[in-house]
């Protein structure tokens, strides 16, 4: 998901004038704040079905093991 939104952010720095440097930059702190936050508390709450899956393949690897 950080990926994706990543690469739109790269667009968008892009769209609005910078050149690639400065928008590979930009978009390499967009991508660490918000895999920052998704790893977080906080991030449950934004997006909780990414801690579901995660908690669903650990749980099938524990049964399987």
């Amino acid at each position: 998901m950080t990926g994706i939104v990543a690469a739109d952010s790269y667009a968008e720095a892009k769209e609005a004038g910078l050149n690639d440097v400065e928008a590979s930059i930009f978009t390499l702190a967009y991508a660490l704040g918000e895999y920052g936050i998704l790893n977080t508390g906080l991030g449950e709450h934004i997006l909780p079905e990414l801690r579901a899956e995660r908690r669903r393949t650990e749980n099938m690897l524990k049964a399987l093991a």
